[in-house]
């Protein structure tokens, strides 16, 4: 329970950072993870999760895509982006027996999922395969998509209450600042977070379960569990008589309350090219957060009384536009920038860099940041290389630059 939480509101950090293995000639999805954690962890083929120091490494529902993440949670960002360099740049060197390389990204250029897909077969199957009967795994909402989860503690509903009111009032802005994913079969997708998209609808059947990705405004854990959690139980359970499908991780709204881990996941992060860029994204997002649920500029009221539908067409419009999203005065005044005309998304991220870090995460993450921040989200930064009409060939080059960046440690900065 929220109450026994070992960590108060910001004390510290959890990131899983989820990354596609391709194959080393082809760039192609190869579904050989199973093999490489059952190496490290010593055992015979099908363990699910291997430790690498102070990360750990995870399956996820498609055979072809780890999740490296720090099984303990970081009381600040210092070393974070090395350590788990150092453990993904590990995980490519045992690749290399199995032909394979990874490479960073949110969704996998040309990728075909009727054709490309392969679901984890090992431990927790059950559920994967319970999942697949009911929506269609072989889809891009579910075999095509990386992202990166950012977790943040609380201890008690009122502490819950600030934390989960910042997050969901932060959503819409994330693509913004994060926005990598395109392209979708080999073209222009028509957004710059596609992932988004096709995230938001991956799960139709059952719209309990993303309820529009923004999330319910909620003040405690009983009545988050009344209304959210319990009615989409009792609508998986019509659609799935095995059983299954059970328990808080069934909920795929943008932000999700963990209450077995007194924490709120944030869920709508793309991955980026290198766990530096996801460390300097993650740590501006939690800065942020802080400030929001501070009240720094704005009660907690005031964050609660945006309507579900103003903020997820602000959400719909980040996912399009990325940083060149608009948004309205009334928005930006909880975040400090008063702009009557309304201001960019990018004019946002660039007000918030400059005044939410602490000088310890200014330190950790401030160049790397600055880059992001001068150069636009990733998506800007691979359409500039590759044009809106790419050729197979300007996509395989993408691919091959973003595995330059995960190998270098570096952002990538565009044209």
């Amino acid at each position: 329970m929220s109450s026994a939480a070992p960590w108060g509101l910001f004390e510290v950090a959890g990131l899983e950072i989820e990354v596609m293995v391709l194959g080393a000639g082809t760039l192609e999805p190869l579904p050989v993870v199973d093999r490489v954690i059952a190496a490290q962890a010593g055992g015979g083929l099908g363990a699910c999760d291997a430790d690498d120091g102070a990360t750990g490494w995870s399956n996820e529902l498609v055979a072809h895509v780890a999740e490296f993440k720090n099984p303990q949670p970081v009381a600040g960002f210092a070393g974070v982006a090395a350590e788990l360099h150092r453990s993904m740049l590990n995980f490519d060197a045992r690749l290399a027996e199995h032909g394979g390389v990874l490479v960073p990204g949110a969704m996998h250029p040309w990728m075909d999922p009727r054709r490309d897909t392969t679901i984890w077969p090992h431990e927790g199957s059950e559920i994967y395969q319970a999942y697949h009967r009911l929506f269609d795994c072989h889809r891009h909402g579910w075999a095509n998509l990386q992202s990166t989860h950012l977790n943040l503690p609380f201890r008690g509903d009122e502490q819950f209450r600030r934390l989960h009111s910042a997050v969901r009032y932060l959503l819409p802005a994330l693509p913004a600042l994060a926005a990598a994913s395109p392209y979708r079969e080999g073209a222009w997708s028509g957004a710059m977070d596609h992932r988004l998209q096709v995230y938001a609808v991956n799960s139709a059947v059952v719209p309990e379960m993303t309820a529009g990705v923004i999330p319910e405004v909620v003040r405690s854990e009983a009545e988050y569990r009344q209304r959210i959690l319990d009615p989409l139980q009792r609508a998986v359970r019509a659609f799935d008589p095995s059983g299954a499908l059970q328990g808080e991780w069934l909920n795929a709204r943008g932000a999700i309350a963990r209450f077995d881990r007194s924490a709120v996941e944030i869920r709508l992060l793309d991955a980026q090219e290198s766990p530096q860029a996801d460390v300097a994204v993650s740590a501006l997002v939690f800065a942020t957060t802080r400030m929001l649920a501070e009240e720094r500029h704005a009660p907690l009221e005031r964050l609660e009384a945006w309507t579900h539908e103003e903020l997820r067409a602000l959400l719909d419009h980040g996912a399009a536009a990325a940083s060149r999203m608009k948004l309205p005065a009334a928005y930006l005044e909880a975040f400090g920038l008063r702009a009557p005309a309304g201001a960019s998304g990018a004019d946002l991220w660039r007000h918030l860099g400059r005044r939410v870090l602490l000088p310890a995460e200014q330190a950790a993450v401030g160049p790397d940041l600055e880059t992001i921040l001068s150069r636009g989200t990733l998506a800007e930064r691979l359409v500039s290389l590759a044009g809106w009409q790419p050729k197979r060939g300007d996509l395989e080059s993408l691919l091959i630059r973003l595995r330059t960046s995960l190998l270098s440690g570096r952002i990538l900065a565009g044209r």
